[in-house]
């Protein structure tokens, strides 16, 4: 699941790319609340068309979701990495 993204590319502040990602995983966590209740509804209603699809949206959701939140750990770690050369380079 690589992304096209990378910071050192785009040599944004690492703060800009962790507030995006927080709000991907936020609209994320809407989505994963919305595909669960269109999932309960169809089983309630015994559709199966519509239980499948609410399913594959699940599955959807929740590999994005997966994919923003490790993005945002990797973006995290290399921000720690950048800090700690920074003070070892300013000491």
């Amino acid at each position: 699941m690589a992304s096209n993204f990378s910071i050192h590319e785009n040599k944004k502040p690492f703060r800009e790319y962790i507030k995006r990602f927080t709000t991907l995983i936020s609209c994320s966590k809407l989505e994963t609340t919305d595909a669960s209740e269109r999932l309960q509804l169809a089983i309630k209603k015994e559709d199966n068309i519509d239980t499948d699809r609410a399913t594959i949206l699940n599955e959807v959701v929740n590999t994005k979701s997966q994919q923003n939140s490790e993005q945002l750990s990797k973006v995290t770690e290399e921000m720690i990495k950048s800090q700690k050369k920074k003070r070892k380079i300013e000491s």
